[in-house]
């Protein structure tokens, strides 16, 4: 074969064209900007002054907070509470700060709001600040704090299962029942990492179900990265249905506990709970959603880009919208009386900027009873 007049072999004209053709890609490839990951062995800023002395099986453990008012002393002046759960960077003094705007500008009353965020550490926040073993620390990853998971041992000689997160904050909220017998009305809520932490409590906690004694619950989930299925249908486009066999066969954890339920995936909270239970106990809980307009980069830092991920949809947004669509379709149109979307125009991935925008202060005064 001639080109231009020079005589070329045909087989090394294939060669050229694949050597050119993978130049390019990885041309591109360089070309592209790249987007940083949450680092996983990232410590915090700063560790909460603040602890929380939890037990179980004849141990204990502490978890640090910031608060407003203290945790461990009677206050029968205290009639609401907002418990905030922070994202990945667990920087619970920015989501306390954050709280604190929220209740300036709503001029809830100082004596009687309780605002809190708690902080769940992990090993790279044990070493980097040289804290001591009674200090509790979780994984990061999909094991981890945000899913409920047991704490980890403080060595490797140490016997017996760690604490759950999840039972962790069950011991917090039991405290804020006998410090605040008055109290009324309480707010969890999440943001990203926090969100996903307070959409899977919702569902394994039985923490509020019996109503007499308990304040009135409403939960809210802001911008997290995924969300739990109750069943093993997924977004289409069109609709809700079980993914195509060839997707499946390629994501084996699509469905394990995180981020469905038919594998629980050895969580030992989740377990005892039960799905039939979780499965009930989800369509009673009162939640609102606030999602960032803007929270919808599909390369955005931080994303669940794992498969079970990406079955729930491209980002955050379209995730979270979705997910709200297949709870009406799951437990019907009633849910609306209880559970309520809400998109905060010109935000994105943002705690502060979700929670101080007008959608969100709204969203907490709803959830607290308190007139608009």
């Amino acid at each position: 074969m001639e080109i231009f007049g020079v005589h070329i072999h045909f087989g090394w004209l294939i060669l050229l064209i694949v050597s050119l053709t993978i130049g390019l890609v990885l041309w591109l490839e360089g070309c592209r900007p790249k987007v940083p990951e949450a680092d996983p062995d990232q410590q915090v800023d700063e560790i909460c002054r603040d602890l929380f002395r939890v037990e179980w099986e004849g141990r204990s453990g502490k978890i640090p907070f910031s608060s407003n008012l203290p945790v461990q002393q009677v206050n029968e002046g205290v009639s609401t509470a907002i418990i905030m759960i922070p994202g990945a960077g667990r920087n619970a003094t920015g989501s306390y700060q954050s709280l604190m705007e929220v209740s300036d500008k709503s001029q809830f009353d100082p004596e009687n709001t309780f605002l809190a965020s708690i902080q769940f550490l992990t090993q790279a926040d044990i070493d980097f600040f040289g804290l001591d073993s009674t200090y509790l620390r979780w994984h990061f990853g999909s094991r981890g704090w945000k899913y409920g998971f047991e704490s980890e041992p403080e060595t490797s000689q140490t016997e017996g299962k760690g604490l759950s997160s999840f039972a962790a904050l069950e011991q917090f909220l039991e405290q804020l029942r006998r410090s605040f017998p008055h109290l009324q009305h309480l707010v969890l809520a999440g943001h990203s990492a926090g969100g996903q932490f307070v959409n899977r409590f919702a569902a394994a906690s039985a923490w509020g179900d019996q109503k007499s004694g308990f304040p009135d619950l409403t939960f809210i989930i802001s911008n997290p990265s995924s969300y739990l299925y109750f069943d093993p249908s997924r977004p289409t486009g069109q609709g809700f249905a079980l993914p195509s066999e060839t997707r499946r066969n390629a994501c084996p954890a699509w469905d394990r506990y995180r981020y469905g339920l038919s594998d629980l995936n050895g969580c030992g909270f989740v377990e005892q709970a039960g799905v039939e239970n979780m499965r009930a106990a989800y369509g009673r809980r009162k939640v609102i959603y606030l999602l960032g307009e803007e929270d919808n980069d599909p390369m955005a830092e931080g994303l669940d880009k794992d498969c079970g991920g990406m079955l729930q949809g491209e980002n955050r947004l379209e995730r979270g919208k979705a997910y709200y669509e297949y709870l009406k379709q799951y437990y019907g149109e009633s849910l609306r009386e209880r559970q309520f979307l809400v998109i905060v125009p010109g935000v994105g991935h943002s705690a502060h900027d979700i929670f101080t925008s007008p959608e969100g202060l709204a969203a907490i005064r709803q959830a607290l009873a308190v007139p608009l």
